[in-house]
């Protein structure tokens, strides 16, 4: 339900962000990992080297595995805010809670990602 106090873009990304939410759950035996696409932002390679191009390639796969073992909130909080450049306050209003839950989303879920990509850069 749209309220007057909330702006519209807050609004239709809550729209957008059910319909995702509800496009993943529709797919459970497919990882976000698939779904994501394969020319998404960190995906372009830093060098023109093919082996520097290989190298980010896993990374960016790593990434990818590991945002899709975060839960489903903290994953949508990393998301918004990295990758869509939202503020805190705007995905409190997305994800329908307050700011601090928010900052307390995107801290374990930073978290969370650090320890499933230490194993990564120990290799």
């Amino acid at each position: 339900r749209y309220t007057p106090d909330a702006q519209v873009f807050t609004w239709l990304y809550r729209i957008a962000a059910n319909h995702c939410l509800n496009f993943i759950r529709d797919r459970k035996n497919q990882p976000l990992a698939q779904a994501l696409p394969q020319d998404a932002a960190f995906d372009t390679p830093v060098h023109g080297c093919q082996f520097d191009r290989l190298e980010h390639e896993e990374r960016a796969q790593a990434v990818r595995q590991a945002i899709d073992r975060l839960p489903k909130r903290q994953r949508m909080a990393l998301l918004l805010l990295r990758f869509e450049g939202m503020s805190y306050r705007d995905i409190a209003q997305v994800l329908g809670c307050s700011v601090g839950a928010v900052e307390s989303l995107v801290a374990r879920g930073m978290a969370s990602l650090k320890e499933y990509l230490a194993a990564y850069k120990e290799q």
